[in-house]
């Protein structure tokens, strides 16, 4: 199989010489770094998200030009690239063909972390040749594309209302724009969403509030533009019967709607949009939801369903259509122990996206005619994948029966025995879970002799409510002993050293870090807390907090789910890091983006200085120019160098 660019990176890198020599210098610093250095692990993708044009003939993908996602286009007939974008401060966010000569796409910073005010740039439209370029007012949002060859987009605005959206079909060339929802059915304070169809007409309407705990949801249907809104379904958060709608088939008369059943969990149903009467169970799956959190429908090239593809304990993917399973079954036979992701014409060119949990993917086109596979490009070719560590889903038990699954990363080369260990524990919590797939963080773990253990706890989502729901009020107890529970299973089968465990997390995976190191501190030799919360009632009273301003606070849902400051005093005392710093026996490495608003640095500022006050051993790094989280490669560098002699320093390698 031979590549299709052979040099793609550098001829992309003459179109912009600014960032030429950057990129080279970046280049040649990587590969003259061992395989596992930070720089090699945490480099952007130099290939990301590749989308084939209408008609098969060219290529759209996103490439790093000045340390940032640009968009480029690649001619598949001439072979020829451009690159279309020379973003320095922002990122292209995502991107869609409009029609064969034309894309759009959004705009956002992905180095800004959660929280913080991020530079947010907007909707842009250009010609694959790089002119008629159109920005569009900062107001308008977009929602999809037309799949009719016009240059006509589906975009929502609050021109009519600041306090309600409408959805247009707008011009990508001109701006004017037809307003689809006249007779909008929201009224004001509710947030609306619209489902179009093929010809841009608002079929279904969503009506959210979210001034309770739990968010209400109204779902209204019409028939076409010229009736009226028919109220189909209401519904809490969380209760059984629950719809959460992925998309429209192509010829507007199905919709594939998830629905939550006596399980907790979610299923694929089909909706007659004629008659809105649900059709029996399409798609279940006995460990996760089948929802918009875990699934994406596969749409060929006209728009049809084909398949949807499934966030599983690893990536699974369904087809609906014969002649496109017959086809993945072939690529899966090339392409041997990967995940591999199809889009196109199944009478032209088909993109393959090829995913692994040891290297960050490779794309590559299909001719179906001739069933010539090209490689066009690895997202990182300076990645070795016969070095990096496959991740293994696992189950284990906690105390209470509950099954907690789990992701459980080991050394490469080393024996499954006495091994060290680093829990690593997600952020969120709430609705939040971690996957199978490459992950820089822990293939650095596991690069420096670690295994790595990501408990999918209780409260973690997409296992069904069930599973989210009772880490209700857990924060400190169930959902800390789950973590708890994961490290003696691995320790009572031998392939942990019960004297060198390490916790370690961000956000409430920091939070988690701390409490771990009060509530078992003869089992972990050593904590590592980045952006953590040191203290629950904190999060209700630092006003400079985005999460204090929010509605989630306001209404009650921090309340319901995490504790009531007012009702729960006592079980927030006990379950506080910060009021407990005199349990502490393990040192922690406190890290904190001092431009952190999600969780502020007073959390770690307290944090430290009652750790001092109580005479425990900690270590210090406050990182200037970063928020909830670190995007910068410099900060990266300085993060993880510091974990890394940290973990060395008191659980070895």
């Amino acid at each position: 199989m031979k590549k299709i660019f052979p040099a793609l990176l550098f001829g992309m890198l003459c179109v912009a010489p600014v960032a030429a020599n950057a990129a080279a210098d970046t280049k040649a610093d990587v590969v003259v770094k061992p395989w596992n250095a930070i720089e090699k692990l945490f480099a952007r993708p130099s290939f990301m998200q590749m989308r084939l044009s209408p008609d098969g003939k060219s290529m759209a993908v996103l490439v790093p030009v000045n340390d940032r996602r640009n968009l480029a286009v690649i001619d598949l007939e001439g072979k020829a690239i451009k690159v279309l974008t020379n973003l320095k401060e922002i990122d292209v966010a995502r991107f869609f063909w409009v029609n064969n000569e034309r894309l759009i796409f959004t705009q956002g910073d992905a180095l800004a972390g959660s929280g913080e005010a991020e530079s947010w740039g907007g909707v842009v439209a250009v010609n694959k040749d790089g002119s008629e370029l159109r920005r569009f007012k900062s107001n308008h949002s977009l929602v999809g594309v037309l799949s009719d060859g016009s240059d006509n987009v589906l975009m929502v605005n609050n021109d009519r209302s600041s306090k309600a959206i409408d959805l247009y079909v707008v011009n990508s060339k001109t701006e004017k724009g037809v307003l689809k929802t006249f007779d909008n059915p929201a009224t004001p304070g509710e947030t609306v969403s619209f489902l179009p169809d093929s010809k841009g007409e608002a079929r279904l309407a969503y009506l959210v509030d979210d001034k309770h705990a739990l968010t209400m949801t109204k779902i209204y249907h019409r028939a076409s533009k010229e009736q009226g809104w028919k109220l189909i379904k209401e519904f809490e958060e969380g209760q059984q019967g629950e719809w959460d709608v992925l998309g429209l088939d192509s010829d507007d008369k199905t919709a594939f709607v998830a629905v939550r059943g006596e399980d907790s969990k979610f299923a694929l149903h089909t909706l007659d949009m004629e008659t809105q009467v649900l059709g029996e169970k399409l798609l279940a799956h006995d460990l996760v939801d089948v929802d918009g959190s875990n699934a994406d429908l596969i749409r060929a090239a006209s728009g049809k369903v084909i398949g949807l593809a499934l966030d599983a304990e690893k990536p699974e993917i369904y087809w609906f259509d014969r002649a496109w399973a017959k086809l993945s079954e072939q690529v899966d036979a090339t392409l041997k122990g990967r995940i591999n992701y199809l889009a196109g014409d199944l009478d032209g060119r088909i993109a393959i996206y090829s995913v692994s949990d040891v290297d960050q993917g490779s794309y590559y086109l299909l001719d179906t005619k001739t069933l010539k596979m090209e490689e066009v490009a690895q997202a990182a070719p300076w990645l070795d994948a016969d070095k990096t560590s496959p991740m293994r889903p696992v189950q284990y038990k906690a105390r209470d029966g509950m099954t907690i699954p789990a992701y459980l990363t080991l050394p490469k080369g080393k024996a499954e025995k006495m091994l060290p260990l680093v829990v690593n524990i997600h952020g969120g919590p709430f609705g939040v879970r971690d996957s199978w797939g490459w992950s820089p963080e822990v293939q650095f773990l596991a690069s420096r002799g670690y295994a790595v253990l990501q408990p999918n706890y209780r409260g973690s989502g997409g296992y069904g409510w069930k599973h989210q729901r009772s880490g209700w009020k857990q924060w400190g107890l169930a959902m800390q002993d789950d973590i708890t529970d994961g490290v003696n299973w691995l320790v009572s089968s031998g392939v942990v050293d019960k004297n060198r465990v390490c916790i370690y997390g961000g956000s409430y995976g920091g939070y988690a870090t701390l409490m771990g190191l009060v509530k078992d501190p003869d089992l972990y030799k050593c904590g590592v807390d980045m952006v953590g919360v040191s203290d629950i009632e904190m999060k209700f009273d630092v006003q400079w907090s985005d999460y204090a301003r929010s509605n989630y606070v306001k209404h009650g849902a921090m309340a319901t789910f995490v504790g009531d400051p007012k009702t729960d005093q006592a079980q927030l005392k006990m379950t506080s890091p910060l009021q407990n710093a005199d349990k502490f026996k393990a040192p922690v490495l406190i890290a904190h983006g001092a431009l952190d608003r999600r969780v502020p640095l007073v959390h770690a500022e307290r944090m430290r200085d009652a750790l001092k006050a109580n005479g425990k051993a900690y270590e210090w790094l406050v990182i200037d120019d970063e928020g909830h989280g670190f995007g910068k490669m410099k900060n990266i560098k300085l993060f993880y160098s510091a974990v890394e002699a940290f973990l060395k320093k008191h659980i070895g390698s």
